[in-house]
């Protein structure tokens, strides 16, 4: 099959790998359109490599990942290219340019050929969930595989200190340099929420939390669950984490469950804190090390059991390459 694309190549990413791994695999002739220099003028907002330069370095790309001899470059003089009038099978294109392909055959057809078939790749995305391009490369804030390199900003849906330290400190093995804030959101969940109101409401103060300014916005929620096996409700702490994408990712942390004078008081209306404070006289537990440090005997607190929420909920894109987008 006789497949064709086209770019501008400026700097070689992991976008580009998935568009030739694609075309390589469906088609044995592979033809591949490369801006010249007075299409792309204008058109781009950082600087752009000669179109001599790009073809060299397009060709030892090529070359090094074994697809020397199947392919050949042609310049690109306008928006479609050749593949308006040669005799091609397919075209490889990305998820948002599609219409370009679509393009071509609008032109194909007025030159009496048959459609391409189109053949779509998933957008490569960084760390944040943006999409992977040479302009963010160019100006540092990532590399050609999607890798920040510049201070990701992260937003807690709480002003709580105990979510936040959490949240930097997983972060922070997570990426070289993180800024993690704290802004006050507001919620539709009960004080005391219970079951499936946890996890709606982390994930409603990690949409909330999610602004301009920041790469992902956590949610973390704290909650009642109930077992029925063991008959005892559980106390289990949800985080949701969404990136620019608004790719959510959700986990959580350890259970334990409450002394039944607690449960009690919760079912007359009031919450844990509410509780821990009418019983054991302590104030603003879940500020400090939480209930946890408390019937632990402060064998652990409440940042270690966020953590392990926060920590739970980035696991799918600390291997996105084994989860599903």
């Amino acid at each position: 099959m006789k497949v064709c694309l086209g770019g501008t190549f400026n700097i070689l990413h992991k976008g580009h790998e998935q568009l030739f791994k694609k075309a390589f695999e469906d088609g044995n002739q592979v033809a591949i359109g490369l801006t010249s220099d007075e299409l792309v003028r204008g058109q781009k907002d950082v600087e752009i490599d000669s179109y001599e330069i790009r073809k060299k370095n397009l060709q030892s790309y090529l070359n090094g990942k074994d697809w020397g001899g199947r392919y050949e470059i042609t310049k690109l003089e306008d928006e479609l290219g050749p593949a308006t009038k040669k005799d091609f099978d397919a075209i490889v294109v990305s998820k948002d340019t599609v219409s370009g392909a679509e393009d071509i055959n609008l032109e194909r057809q007025k030159n009496g050929l048959e459609p391409l078939e189109i053949l779509i790749v998933e957008l490569a995305l960084a760390e944040n969930g943006d999409v992977i391009s040479a302009t963010r490369i160019k100006r540092g804030e990532m590399d050609v595989n999607g890798k920040m390199m510049r201070k990701v900003v992260v937003c807690v849906g709480s002003e709580n200190h105990v979510k936040i330290n959490a949240v930097n400190n997983v972060f922070s093995k997570l990426f070289r340099r993180v800024q993690v804030k704290g802004t006050d959101v507001k919620k539709s969940v009960p004080e005391q929420p219970m079951e499936k109101e946890v996890i709606e409401g982390a994930i409603e103060r990690a949409k909330s939390a999610l602004s301009q300014e920041c790469d992902f916005g956590v949610g973390i929620e704290a909650g009642l669950f109930y077992n029925d096996v063991a008959d005892k409700y559980f106390d289990v702490q949800y985080c949701a984490v969404i990136d620019r994408a608004k790719r959510t990712t959700i986990g959580h942390g350890s259970g334990f469950y409450y002394p039944s004078i607690l449960i009690d008081l919760v079912k007359q209306g009031r919450t844990i804190s509410q509780g821990i404070e009418e019983k054991f006289k302590i104030k603003d537990v879940g500020k400090k090390k939480g209930a946890i440090g408390y019937l632990s005997k402060d064998l652990f607190d409440r940042t270690r059991l966020t953590e392990q929420a926060v920590l739970m909920a980035i696991i799918p894109r600390i291997r996105s390459e084994l989860y599903e987008k």
